[in-house]
């Protein structure tokens, strides 16, 4: 059963559907997290990189355009979202506005952090990353 859900991000919002072993944000780019796959929808540059001396690493994922989308009426909008599948929790600070994702332990994803052109995926430095694009849509396999 999926279940929908709307979370602000500045003057946009960003669709949240959670299903029973996934869930997927959607803006003007759709990103999908599954157990150890990631599929992004969109125009996007990927690269990855080691960090704290390899014990984690980032996958970036680079857009060409904002992620939010305008927001429809009639919903509301939500600050943070807790369930056993994931935490979800906008911020904004003055370096820019953010969502921090902290998925459950069936993810091979420690957090992710969206921003409005970047999203940064941070998994364990142990786990291997492979990149597939296929026209507008990249998939990432985490091993």
């Amino acid at each position: 059963m999926m279940h929908r859900h709307y979370i602000k991000f500045g003057d946009k919002c960003l669709e949240i559907l959670l299903e029973a072993d996934s869930f997927t944000i959607r803006g003007n780019v759709v990103l999908e997290v599954r157990q150890r796959i990631i599929t992004i929808t969109g125009n996007i540059k990927t690269e990855t990189c080691s960090i704290r001396e390899g014990r984690r690493k980032v996958i970036y994922l680079h857009y060409d355009k904002t992620i939010g989308s305008d927001c429809t009426t009639g919903y509301k909008l939500l600050e943070e979202l807790s369930t056993p599948l994931v935490h979800i929790r906008y911020t904004k600070s003055t370096l820019g506005e953010y969502l921090t994702i902290i998925p459950s332990g069936l993810f091979l994803v420690d957090y992710i952090v969206v921003s409005s052109e970047t999203t940064a995926i941070i998994i364990p430095g142990k786990r291997e990353v492979y990149v597939d694009k296929s026209n507008h849509i990249t998939t990432v396999y985490i091993v």
